[in-house]
């Protein structure tokens, strides 16, 4: 690979040493200096520059070169400028060397020697051999010998034993600092370049200055400020890095290929995936042979990678637009970053979207993708037994093809429809069924928030917090760390809010504001909102609970809608009077009888009640007035008389006045009694 460069920057520290050893190799006292490092790291173009500063030093120089490392004595022959015969033995030519570089007589009579050689993993083993015999005798002698190699390990034993054990100092340059590629920016034309633009050119090249140098040269300004915008690989980096993926098989090309549209790294199972491949494992080992990908385990799940952004860049350049298209299509799927979006605002959209990729995909494991996505879509549109159906399809289809990825989300994500329906026994039956499949980290989130909202509909806080808190102290994949796109926080919140532990809902809810890409999500406005409402804020719960309306107004999810009016309508009554509270939960009360959110709908009609604006109730029930009604229902969910007490703002005595009058009428003398004929109210 060449890419020229005729600027320098930076490298200061390291030129600083080497002229330490310079001094002290001019005043007799041999020093041998070992430099490493990848390719384009500058370790030449370093060297040469502190020898430039090496006032009266004779230089001399050789360099290995791939081509020619079988022929004997060829590096030897560029250090003395005489050629040697094949049949020569090391310690002759050794001892010429020696002669060269003034060894033999006083170190005074002769001019400092500076010897170089570059790309020694190159260097024929008869030079090595000789080199080596000589700077084992170089006890005196006005001598600076400078080794430049990738990596020690390159080298043949001998030598590489002296050169490791024997060198006075050893360096590695590290790449260049973003003040460091400014500047050099600058030299080659580009101007002053901001932050954003040095961060993204170093993490981009690791501050490799050749690569630095072709990115800057191949780049026009503006790219390299636009952060959406892809920086190229340089031109002979690409052309390396692609006659290897050549050279590959088809199932590793498939896999390198599309593991480069979703970044430095993701789950081997998504890249496999996008690929279409079932077993990934053969290929991943080949592109690792290959130097094409780097695989290992981290955050609960198998990981392939790149060794290098520019490996990565090179391949993604390669593309052609029809392959990255559907390959980004399915990667953003897959991680929730653009394309259909069943967690974000546009959801009608969304379903157009999947609903034409499920018709025209040819692909299996894609347009089985497509189905679970539009699954979801379906959950949060409130079309919940299309949601169901949906999932059912996959789920049949997984089975005849014998593969079950996504099979643990699908099970959690029909739970969430038969929960909100009150149906929990069909919702555990989903949870469990997911749970006997092996769970990536991202599958095991997506069924803690089933499992937490299961909770959350059964009324049980305590359960909300077992399954969800743990997410709180592990790092799960970045791609759900969206606000919107596993809403567990808001869940969260919520049961942390209802057990009074407060301090901890709050930094919950900070976390789940700050998730949210433009502003804070209307799940969190709404948690928000009950957190202050627990805490007396009025005012600011009144703020949050619109902001909630305000931002669910712009979607097209009914149930999120309602259950913001619910919980804002219950809050309202409690602080603004019935008046105030009864439109909202009439409203909330039309969008649940619809869904058929039973449990949901059971607790607006209480609200409502309460409010004195309950329908006309059929049999014994409709005896009872409205605050009767709320109370009895209020039995039903077996809360005590200080819990009615304090949900519906009234005290102990009246609610033992109103529970008295309710046993009267309906003829039953205890809450057992009560609940047993209140279930059997048509």
């Amino acid at each position: 690979m060449t890419i020229t460069t005729q600027v320098f920057v930076g490298r200061g520290p390291e030129i600083a040493a080497i002229t330490a050893e310079t001094d002290l190799a001019r005043t007799g006292r041999p020093r041998l200096v070992l430099v490493e490092g990848p390719p384009g790291i500058g370790k030449s173009a370093l060297v040469r520059r502190a020898l430039d500063g090496a006032a009266g030093f004779r230089v001399l120089r050789a360099g290995g070169d791939e081509t020619e490392k079988a022929i004997a004595y060829g590096v030897a022959s560029q250090l003395t400028d005489t050629p040697f015969p094949t049949e020569a033995g090391a310690a002759a030519v050794g001892t010429a060397l020696l002669g060269a570089l003034g060894a033999t007589g006083e170190h005074g009579e002769h001019a400092p020697v500076a010897v170089v050689v570059d790309d020694a993993q190159w260097a024929d083993s008869t030079s090595l051999q000789a080199l080596t015999f000589a700077l084992r005798r170089l006890r005196t002698g006005r001598v600076l010998t400078v080794v430049v190699v990738p990596e020690a390990a390159d080298l043949p034993e001998g030598p590489r034993r002296l050169f490791t054990r024997e060198a006075s100092l050893r360096i590695r340059p590290a790449g260049l600092t973003t003040d460091e590629l400014g500047e050099l920016g600058a030299l080659l034309g580009h101007g002053r370049l901001d932050a954003s633009a040095l961060a993204r050119l170093r993490s981009h090249t690791g501050g490799n200055p050749l690569y630095a140098t072709a990115v800057l040269r191949q780049t026009p300004p503006d790219v390299l400020a636009d952060p959406d915008a892809d920086l190229p690989a340089p031109d002979a980096y690409a052309r390396a890095v692609l006659a290897a993926l050549g050279a590959a098989g088809e199932d590793a090309r498939r896999l390198v290929r599309a593991a480069s549209v979703f970044g430095e790294s993701c789950a081997l199972r998504d890249a496999a995936w996008v690929a279409g491949l079932r077993d990934p494992m053969d290929a991943v080992e080949e592109a690792v042979a290959r130097g094409l990908l780097t695989c290992g385990y981290a955050g609960g799940e198998t990981r392939a990678g790149f060794p290098h952004p520019l490996v990565r860049a090179s391949v993604r350049q390669s593309l052609g637009p029809r392959e990255r298209s559907r390959a980004h299509w399915v990667a953003a799927a897959l991680t929730g970053r653009g394309g259909p979006r069943p967690w974000g605002d546009d959801l009608v959209e969304a379903r157009r979207e999947l609903a034409e990729t499920v018709a025209r995909e040819r692909s299996v494991p894609h347009r089985l993708l497509a189905t679970a996505l539009l699954s979801a879509t379906e959950y949060r549109l409130g079309r919940w037994d299309e949601a169901i159906a949906l999932g059912a399809a996959v789920l049949s289809a997984e089975e005849d093809h014998d593969q079950v990825w996504l099979t643990p989300y699908v099970h959690a994500t029909r739970a969430l429809p038969y929960a909100a329906r009150g149906e929990l026994g069909p919702a555990r039956a989903e949870v469990e069924a997911a749970r006997r499949h092996p769970l990536t980290v991202a599958a095991a989130w997506f069924v803690a928030h089933a499992e937490g909202w299961i909770a959350t509909v059964a009324g049980d806080p305590e359960a909300v917090v077992a399954v969800l808190a743990p997410l709180t102290e592990t790092n799960g994949p970045a791609e759900l760390m969206d606000a919107e796109v596993i809403p567990w926080r808001g869940l969260l919140a919520d049961a942390l809010t209802a057990l009074g532990r407060y301090d901890e809902a709050e930094a919950v809810l900070v976390a789940y504001e700050k998730a949210g890409r433009d502003q804070p999500p209307a799940g969190a406005a709404r948690a928000r909102g009950t957190w202050f409402a627990a805490r007396g804020r009025t005012a600011d719960a009144v703020a949050s609970f619109e902001q909630a309306l305000d931002h669910i107004g712009r979607t097209a999810m009914p149930f999120e809608r309602a259950w913001i009016e619910l919980t804002y309508g219950e809050f309202l009554r409690r602080t603004h009077g019935r008046n105030g509270a009864a439109a909202r939960l009439a409203s909330a009360r039309s969008t649940l009888e619809r869904l058929g959110a039973v449990p949901f709908l059971d607790r607006c009609d209480r609200e409502l009640a309460a409010c004195g604006r309950a329908g006309p109730v059929p049999g014994p029930v409709a005896a009872l007035t409205p605050q009767e009604r709320a109370v009895a229902g209020f039995v039903l969910t077996g809360m005590a008389n200080k819990q009615i007490a304090r949900t519906m703002g009234l005290s102990v005595k009246t609610i033992e006045y109103h529970l008295g009058h309710v046993y009267a009428k309906l003829g039953v003398n205890s809450r057992t009694a009560l609940a047993a004929r209140l279930r059997k109210q048509p």
